[in-house]
């Protein structure tokens, strides 16, 4: 199972460890934090700083056999640069979804003056070549925690997790239809998505194929719900599962399996566009530091099963926090 590029976009979250893969000739962007990342030296007071950074892969082979060696390779040839986004430097900041079309960042953002509490959504817009000031998504943001999760071109849907009354659990994976400027209508995913526990980190492979993470009972491993400590975290026992969408409604969950999930923590799911492989958190898989960032092929084109053994992406990516 081979296939050629010469360049791997990987979108990473130093507080929640997401990655991401995409097509040739772009760069990756590190989802960077308020001031705590370790690629930054100085503490910025004013501003949210991200990193973004460009790793060239010349025709590398991404065959089982090649697979282990391309951890070196990132750690060689990764450049990294800064995104400054004016203001909110004073709160923490994560998990910046950008969106090219509309040159707009939405980001999550903790106890912001741009939000009403918690954890809240902003966006900021990219003018002349610089990041304005970020607002508030004001009809998504409640006094509760929201997050942006995936952005679909199709009616300007934007999926987020939220905790809102009407969620069926432990917080929820719900769907927003722009209706007007930074104005959304709101929908929760059904069953099987969503569940009386904790679903989040939905990625949409294609309009029939989505990733997320789930607390749910009947992983792999024992429950531990997240929130409640368990190994030392409050991540609990999250698995990867997709759901495949039939006759244009969710329907079948599949667990990605032990070769991917283990009794710890799994979240962040991102798979590459060719369909050939899975980038993923986890603070479970042999050596982890934390929810470290991982990479596994498909083995299979018809099983969602079929995995080979997760890579450690390496110390470019992942660190000691």
């Amino acid at each position: 199972m081979k296939y050629y590029t010469k360049y791997l976009l990987i979108l990473i979250a130093l507080l929640t460890c997401t990655c991401l893969a995409q097509a040739p000739e772009s760069t990756y962007l590190l989802k960077g934090s308020k001031n705590n990342s370790p690629f930054n030296n100085k503490v910025i007071e004013e501003d949210t700083t991200f990193y973004t950074g460009n790793v060239l892969l010349k025709d590398i082979s991404w065959d089982i056999e090649n697979f282990t060696k391309i951890i070196g390779i990132f750690d060689k040839y990764a450049i990294r640069k800064k995104i400054l986004i004016p203001g909110n430097g004073k709160f923490n900041s994560y998990n910046p979804l950008i969106v090219e079309s509309s040159n707009k960042m939405f980001f999550s953002s903790f106890n912001s003056n741009a939000g009403p509490g918690g954890e809240d959504i902003l966006f900021s817009e990219n003018k002349n070549g610089n990041w304005d000031e970020p607002k508030g998504l004001f009809n998504l943001n409640t006094l509760s925690n929201e997050a942006p999760l995936f952005y679909s071109k199709e009616n300007e849907t934007l999926y987020i997790y939220a905790n809102y009354a009407s969620s069926q659990g432990n917080g929820d994976i719900f769907k927003a239809v722009k209706k007007a400027d930074n104005y959304y209508n709101v929908e929760s995913l059904p069953a099987p998505v969503n569940t009386r526990f904790f679903e989040s980190d939905a990625f949409l492979a294609n309009d029939s194929v989505m990733f997320f993470s789930s607390d749910r009972p009947r992983g792999i491993g024992d429950f531990h719900p997240k929130g409640v400590k368990f190994e030392n975290s409050f991540w609990g026992n999250t698995d990867l599962y997709i759901c495949l969408k039939k006759h244009g409604k969710w329907n079948e969950v599949i667990n990605l399996g032990e070769v991917i999930n283990t009794p710890l923590t799994e979240r962040t799911p991102f798979l590459s566009e060719d369909g050939n492989i899975l980038f993923f958190s986890s603070n479970g898989q042999p050596l982890s530091k934390g929810l470290d960032v991982y990479y596994s092929l498909k083995l299979n084109p018809n099983s969602w099963t079929e995995w080979s053994e997760p890579a450690n992406i390496g110390s470019v990516v992942n660190t000691e926090a």
